[in-house]
């Protein structure tokens, strides 16, 4: 679901993509949807003046452009181009995926998800150059889901999942791209399944990601 902000005869709004997985999205543990005023991307709009959120987030979307375990609806490398090209103009971008890369079915390794992020800034600026775009480093799901996957699955070891923050501190560094890691505001996915992040959550990172915009989009 888009935000929707009418004008009446002043400046356009700046359009602001975010674009991720049920994080971005606004999903609650057990089911459900968030309220657009708790949903972190509506949050950052209320504190811009004149923004308008484009909300693109997608339940179990990843960043791959292809991968023989993912369902094709979401590879978000392979859909990102054609929702992009869809949601112009765009001021800025603000990516946040990974999550689901690295847990299982795929199992992806740091390295293989930033090849694939890259991919996609890439095509964001061959649209639209120079664009700003905030990356965000999710916050890691918690030692409490690692354990329940453990005891459901049987597994003989615990899924160990690779720190993604300091590869994605890198990718923004070559790519020219603003950077958070949300693992400093929000050390671990908040909500009680150990996955997703909680209302709290959202808001403490609205917070934060529109202090970052407004300072890109001067």
């Amino acid at each position: 679901m888009w935000a929707i902000l009418v004008n009446h005869g002043g400046a356009m709004p700046k359009r602001i993509l975010f674009y991720g997985d049920s994080n971005t999205w606004g999903y609650i543990e057990g089911g459900g949807r968030f309220s657009a005023e708790i949903r972190f991307p509506m949050v950052v709009q209320s504190l811009l003046p004149g923004s308008l959120a484009l909300e693109e987030g997608l339940n179990g979307r990843n960043a791959c452009f292809n991968h023989p375990l993912s369902e094709p609806s979401l590879l978000g490398g392979k859909s990102f181009a054609k929702i992009f090209e869809q949601s112009l103009p765009v001021e800025a971008l603000v990516l946040m995926l990974g999550t689901n890369d690295a847990l299982p079915p795929l199992y992806r390794q740091a390295s293989e998800i930033c090849a694939d992020l890259l991919r996609i800034v890439l095509e964001a600026r061959k649209i639209t150059p120079n664009l700003p775009i905030l990356l965000l480093a999710p916050a890691p799901v918690a030692d409490s889901w690692l354990e329940e996957f453990e005891e459901e699955m049987g597994a003989a070891q615990m899924v160990r999942l690779e720190p993604l923050a300091v590869h994605f501190e890198a990718l923004a560094k070559q790519a020219n791209l603003a950077f958070f890691d949300v693992a400093s505001l929000i050390p671990r996915a908040d909500a009680r399944d150990g996955l997703h992040l909680s209302a709290t959550a959202h808001k403490l990172l609205g917070q934060k990601v529109a202090e970052i915009l407004r300072d890109l989009l001067k």
